[in-house]
């Protein structure tokens, strides 16, 4: 078997990528800036969700488009397709949408993100074959931030390159290319990739 590798991948934008993308991405684009903006300060605070429900269905008799309950507000979007491949599952959750979860503007004052990307595989159970490889993501801060996981795999085999990185390098390029916008726009900055994966898989 071939040794783990650390390789960085091409990331080439294309027009069809980008219209893949903003598809796949309509529901958080369309949010409302004060659903947004609501949601964003509840997590940096860390607003207990009784007093959140309370806020919220006050909010609600001026701004009918307001969830009355915070779990719908603090939710992302989990319009997620599981897409079988010749290895296994791949499921894709997108970068933009873990981002609109964050508060981006206290992490990156200077308003660049900068993102660190991980990919790992790891064994499930004992008994079985059946590997599990997320594709993590950071954002470098001097703020103390959490990882989160952009996609991942399931099955018996590893992941080609093909099939696995697919979404995540289309969604890399749009972010790139058109920043990311929350209070203002922060452009975005792929910081640091590490892929560990078998070299014939790459």
């Amino acid at each position: 078997m071939s040794s783990d590798k650390e390789k960085d991948l091409n990331l080439e934008p294309t027009e069809d990528a980008i219209k893949s993308i903003l598809s796949t991405l309509g529901e958080t684009i369309e949010e409302s800036p004060m659903r947004r903006d609501l949601r964003l300060w509840a997590l940096k605070y860390k607003i207990k969700h009784k007093a959140l429900n309370e806020l919220l269905r006050i909010l609600q008799k001026t701004y009918p488009d307001i969830p009355a309950d915070s779990s719908t507000l603090l939710e992302s979007c989990r319009n997620t397709n599981i897409v079988k491949i010749k290895e296994g599952e791949c499921c894709y959750f997108g970068i933009a949408r873990n981002l609109n979860n964050l508060p981006l503007n206290s992490l990156c004052p200077t308003g660049k993100i900068l993102l660190c990307i991980n990919v790992d595989g790891l064994p499930l159970y004992e008994s079985s074959n059946v590997q599990f490889w997320p594709i993590l993501g950071l954002v470098q801060s001097d703020v103390k931030s959490h990882p989160f996981t952009t996609a991942c795999h399931s099955g018996v085999k590893k992941p080609n390159r093909e099939s696995f990185f697919n979404d995540f390098v289309k969604e890399v390029n749009l972010l790139v290319e058109n920043g990311i916008n929350q209070e203002n726009k922060l452009n975005l900055e792929l910081n640091n990739l590490i892929v560990m994966l078998p070299q014939d898989t790459l």
